[in-house]
């Protein structure tokens, strides 16, 4: 896309990012040779634009990575691009370095967590937090339009379910029932994580191949929900979600599910196997 770019108009130089000043005149100041001007030379170059998706595949590492290690995994020197190309076997392997491994985890014996002689230290902090206004309005509207209903699993107890804003509630921060569902806690965990998503093509679920090794979850694929005006908040959401899955073609997707289970609203789900 064309970028303007404004260069300093000293023929020794040419150099851009010349700032710009508030109170002083002239009004340019070149920080490579000091020239001062008032006009800045005007060029219009091509730039290749990257849009960075990372909701979907964000994973937390549990230990710090330094700035070295990260440049030794660059492919170019390149020191003014925001995003830089990497290696990925080599990024791979400096974030296993550091990352947790679950399983291994739950291998371990925790000794040190477990001896009382050196206890985790608890008590209580004074921290200053916000809090949503009418949310509890907000839930006993969808409550009262499709019951103690997870729209994905079924009917479940009151105290395992959310009233899930399908549109993020930190971008708009308002409440509109025609874009909430009733979900079960784990499931809108996954779905505001970007794991789960409902195909608007069809109205059923698909999963980030992330969840292969969870067949409780895996199972869900194919799952088909009751449509309505929620509709184009879920297609926003699996448009903006899938996009980082490694296979994220909508067809394809669709392809991987295994049953397919209607659940409406107040009613019974039908279901192949067991219920979830």
């Amino acid at each position: 896309m064309p970028v303007l770019i404004r260069r300093c108009p000293n023929p020794k130089c040419r150099k851009t990012g010349a700032g710009l000043r508030k109170t002083r005149t002239p009004l340019y100041l070149c920080g490579k040779c000091r020239h001062e001007f008032d006009e800045p030379i005007i060029e219009y170059e091509s730039r290749t634009v990257y849009t960075a998706i990372f909701g979907a595949e964000w994973c937390t590492v549990d230990g710090p990575v330094s700035a070295d290690a990260l440049k030794s995994v660059l492919m170019v020197a390149d020191t003014q691009s925001a995003i830089r190309k990497a290696d990925p076997d080599k990024l791979a392997d400096l974030l296993g370095e550091v990352a947790a491994d679950d399983a291994a985890l739950l291998d371990e014996t925790p000794a040190a967590d477990l001896d009382s002689a050196n206890p985790i230290a608890g008590g209580r902090r004074r921290r200053m937090v916000t809090v949503r206004n009418n949310q509890g309005q907000f839930r006993r509207a969808v409550i009262r339009r499709d019951g103690l209903v997870c729209a994905i699993t079924g009917p479940a107890p009151s105290s395992a379910l959310h009233a899930a804003h399908l549109r993020a509630f930190a971008v708009h921060e308002s409440h509109n029932p025609n874009e909430g569902l009733m979900l079960r806690t784990d499931i809108h965990g996954l779905f505001d994580a970007g794991l789960l998503a409902v195909d608007p093509d069809t109205m059923e679920i698909v999963a980030s191949p992330e969840l292969v090794a969870y067949p409780h979850y895996w199972s869900l694929r194919g799952t088909r929900i009751e449509s309505g005006p929620w509709r184009a908040a879920l297609a926003d959401h699996f448009a903006e979600v899938s996009q980082g899955w490694p296979c994220s073609n909508a067809e394809e997707a669709r392809n991987r599910g295994t049953r397919s289970t209607t659940v409406e609203a107040g009613r019974e789900p039908r279901s192949e196997g067991d219920p979830l």
